[in-house]
């Protein structure tokens, strides 16, 4: 657990503050990847559909702009994700 950790490191010398910073920061890395995992599967539903308009030669415009917009919240999340974990491993290499 992240409390075992920290007083682990706290014993090593480690700032608390650093290691309530690197709490809340891994706290927000899974947010968003909860998040991300939903999405993606809503993206997956919403792709799913299209094939089935497309084979029923239904009009898939509103569920293709819908999987775009998805997307495009994804490819954000991600990057957000990189941004953490690039601060995670700053701190676990300094």
């Amino acid at each position: 657990s992240f409390d075992a950790v920290a007083e682990k490191l706290a014993t090593r010398g480690v700032d608390a503050a650093i290691l309530n910073e690197m709490k809340e920061i891994d706290a927000k890395r899974r947010n968003i990847l909860v998040k991300v995992e939903n999405l993606k599967a809503e993206r997956n539903t919403v792709s799913a559909e299209i094939a089935q308009a497309k084979r029923n030669k239904e009009n898939a415009d509103d569920k293709i702009a819908a999987m775009q917009t998805l997307s495009a919240e994804v490819k954000a999340l991600d990057a957000e994700l990189a941004d953490i974990d690039a601060k995670l491993t700053e701190f676990t290499t300094t």
